[in-house]
């Protein structure tokens, strides 16, 4: 007989995969938005005890949308059971759709830098260089500060 896993518990599960997938928790910050020293979701995963009341710390739900939302995942898919074979397989996102197959993403970058003009082309290049060192703006007025600077070379804005 199984044993009905808590919504706690489930996320918990889905928290780990993804920290695996991501290859760490900074990785995982990263990707959904948070500063990469973040410590919510590390707090999650080691249920550190909440300071005023004791309880471990768990996943809510506005934390768990907000990761399927920024990672592009299935609403509800935080909260589905990781417990058989079959479940796994229907419920994980498939590589393809997690994966960006390279030759594929270059040739739509190459088709959309040839329709814009030489000023988006120039500010494209610029982002791109800014991903390409690492350096990654967390919201479009960053991203515009950054470019209104004129640190088209990406270097020197990090």
């Amino acid at each position: 007989m199984t044993t009905m896993q808590t919504i706690s518990e489930i996320r918990h599960k889905r928290l780990e995969m993804l920290i695996t997938q991501h290859g760490s928790i900074a990785n995982l910050n990263d990707a959904i938005g948070n500063a990469r020293t973040d410590a919510t979701l590390s707090q999650i995963r080691t249920r550190a005890k909440h300071s005023k009341t004791g309880a471990p710390r768990s996943m809510g739900d506005d934390l768990a949308r907000k990761i399927e939302t920024s990672l592009s995942l299935p609403t509800g898919w935080m909260d589905q059971p990781v417990n058989t074979k079959a479940t796994h397989q229907a419920n994980e996102p498939k590589a393809e759709y997690n994966a960006i197959n390279i030759e594929s993403a270059l040739g739509t970058l190459e088709n959309f830098l040839s329709k814009m003009d030489s000023e988006g082309r120039k500010e494209a290049a610029a982002l791109l260089s800014m991903f390409a060192i690492g350096l990654r703006p967390t919201t479009k007025q960053d991203l515009v500060a950054l470019l209104e600077q004129g640190n088209m070379d990406a270097r020197k804005a990090a």
